[in-house]
């Protein structure tokens, strides 16, 4: 089953398929797949097993999604807050993992 974690559940599924012929395994020595194009997407999806686990994924990516920007919503107050205790807001500059706009969650329903 595909896990929801992101890239780490793509990887995941990848692995538990590694030697199932029928699925293309991206990025690795052997593999004639090095990048993560349209060529790669369509022959992916075109197998039955990936695209009846994506479906299922599908199924359970907005609850992860909305508990996934929770957490980005709580570390961020987190930095700001240390921030402001410390009166030295150049930390800020280098934060990369911003919580999703209200616009684009609403967008996801």
């Amino acid at each position: 089953m595909l896990t929801t974690d992101g890239l780490e559940g793509m990887s995941i599924y990848f692995r538990k398929h590694c030697d199932d012929d029928e699925i293309y395994i991206p990025f690795k020595k052997n593999s004639l797949e090095k990048t993560m194009n349209a060529n790669f997407l369509k022959k992916v999806f075109s197998i039955y097993k990936f695209y009846r686990d994506y479906k299922k994924f599908l199924k359970t990516f907005q609850t992860e999604f909305l508990k996934d920007n929770q957490k980005k919503v709580g570390t961020m107050n987190e930095a700001v807050k240390q921030c402001i205790n410390s009166k030295n807001f150049k930390s800020l500059e280098n934060f990369k993992r911003l919580p999703w706009t209200k616009d684009i969650l609403m967008k996801l329903k």
